[in-house]
């Protein structure tokens, strides 16, 4: 499935807002996941994140190991 651009730009605001970041830049979408990195608004701050939209769970990169942030479930007006 391919995912709708209206959707990716609602993901990244959603990102953005509960994050506290400046800018979040969609990269590829591998499978049913999608692939955004992000810049935060401390100066050097970078951060890569991974979205299920079918679990509507959402990991972050660290140490090159996909973590998933426990509790946190994107919710989305526009449904896929």
């Amino acid at each position: 499935m391919i995912y709708s651009e209206q959707l990716i730009n609602e993901i990244k605001d959603v990102l953005k807002k509960d994050f506290n970041l400046k800018q979040v830049i969609f990269k590829e979408q591998l499978g049913e996941d999608l692939y955004f990195e992000a810049l935060g608004m401390e100066r050097g701050s970078e951060y890569s994140f991974r979205y299920k939209p079918q679990a509507k769970t959402l990991f972050h990169k660290l140490n090159n190991n996909w973590s998933q942030i426990k509790g946190y479930q994107i919710e989305l007006t526009n449904q896929m």
